[in-house]
Formats: structure tokens, sequence, C-alpha cells
């Protein structure tokens, strides 16, 4: 398998693999030749349900969380982007704020939330993460005492990953599970499947002949961030509008290349 072209992917690498803890040799994927495996590999934040298992790092705060998904995007910005429709239409907060309101008033009381109001408050940090609110005040003092501490799942290898058709590449788990590979080959019919909020970084991600996909699961999100692409990523989005994909890449991409969405009927 070829490297991923320079375009300081091997140094986007480095930098990531450092800023989560992980020592210059190590791999989470074993140091094995991952991309001659047969069959799916998953890779969760549960890790009895993962081929290998994840560094799980503490999360004390939204604000910390925030920070680990925001790691190394100093310089980059979307080139594209799908937002949840019912959080996007909250854009600036107003709508998420009043959702998560009772919420707030509830923990003034000293009072349980109940399974609802705690979905409320996780859209409220979906959004937060995407940046389409800020979380402060009560609602960040509601968010901290009711979905925190917690932790997310990181997996770290120097190695290029190539999914294939029959190998698909599988990101799950009820946590927030990142992902640092030097490069991606997404060959014809290989697919990534993103069951969870996935936050993929890679070097280089090498769709040259197209026919690959990203395939995002309902209410899953994927950020993906690369130094380089080269060729068209397809992305299937459910078509119930509540699945989140944004994509960021650091140099100007090649002629040709990017990310052709598509959203499922049903």
């Amino acid at each position: 398998m070829q490297d991923p072209p320079s375009h300081n992917a091997s140094a986007v690498f480095s930098r990531l693999h450092a800023g989560f803890g992980f020592d210059p040799n190590e791999d989470s994927l074993g140091g094995s030749r991952i991309s001659e495996r047969n069959g799916e590999l998953t890779l969760s934040s549960m890790p009895e349900e993962s081929d290998f298992p994840p560094k799980l790092l503490p999360v004390g705060s939204v604000a910390r969380l925030r920070q680990l998904w925001s790691l190394g995007m100093e310089e980059q910005r979307p080139v594209f982007e799908r937002l949840p429709g019912g959080i996007a239409a909250g854009r600036g907060g107003e709508e998420l704020r009043a959702m998560v309101e009772d919420a707030v008033n509830l923990c003034g009381l000293n009072r349980e939330l109940t399974d609802l109001q705690k979905s409320h408050l996780r859209q409220a940090v979906r959004g937060y993460l995407l940046g389409l609110l800020e979380i402060e005040g009560d609602l960040k003092m509601v968010v901290n005492t009711f979905l925190f501490p917690g932790c997310v799942a990181v997996y770290s290898s120097p190695q290029v990953l190539t999914v294939g058709p029959g190998r698909p590449l599988v990101l799950a788990g009820d946590d927030p599970v990142f992902l640092n590979v030097r490069g991606i080959v997404l060959e014809p019919e290989g697919e990534i499947v993103i069951e969870t909020q996935a936050n993929l970084m890679t070097g280089h991600l090498d769709s040259a002949n197209g026919r690959g996909r990203i395939r995002l699961g309902r209410d899953a999100d994927l950020q993906i961030r690369c130094s380089s692409a080269g060729g068209m990523t397809k992305v299937d989005l459910p078509g119930n509008e509540a699945a989140a994909f944004v994509a960021m890449v650091e140099h100007p991409l090649e002629e040709g290349s990017g990310f052709k969405v598509d959203s499922e009927t049903g």
C-alpha cells in the first residue's frame, strides 16, 4: 500500500496522536496489518463490542468535550456540512434553549430529569459541538450535572487503513468515538459505517475510484478532518435529517474531489 501524499499528513497524524496522549510508537490497532484483515472492523466506545480496545479518556465537563472534539482544528474550515434539521433550525440557540428550559428549572428544584429531558440536553450538546449554540450559565450547570463526567473512546494508529468490499469499518457505541489514522483508502464498494458521534481524522483520504461510501445511521454525527483528499467520497445520510455530517480539508481539494451527499428516503 502506498503512503498517502505528503501535504503534512504525517505531521497532522503525529500532532493528534500526541494530543490524545499516545506514546510515539503506540498503535491502537495492535500494530497488525489491519488492511489485510477479512471481514468487518468494529471500533466501539464499548470495549466488549470492539475488535480492539479503545483508549477511554475521561471527560469531566462539556467544555472539555468540545476541546477534545476540536483538537487540531485551528486552521480548518468546513468544505461541506449537513446539519440536523431540528438543531440547525435553532442556530443561535433560541429554540434549543427553549427545549431545555424545563430541565434547567427542574435542576434548580433538585428534581430528577426524565429520559426525554436528558435527551434534550444531549441534543444541546450536539448543537454545541457543531457550533450552533453556546452552552453557558444555567444550561452549562445542568448539562455538566446530568451528563458528566463521561468519556470518549480514542483510537490512533500510524497505519494506512484500507476499507474494501466486504471489509467495512464501523464506528459505534454509546459514547463519542475518535479515530486518528495516517491515511484512509476507500476502495470501490468499500464502506465506512457511522453509528455514533464520530470524529474521523486522517492525513489523507483517498477515494480516487469514487465508488466507496460513508453511511451514517439515524442520529449519528460524523466530523471528518483530513489534511488532503483525493477523489469523490459518497456520503449516505438518513432521510429523517437527524444525522450531521461535517467535512474539513486543510489543503485545497483536487479537481474532481470532494463529498457527494445523498439523503435516503423513508
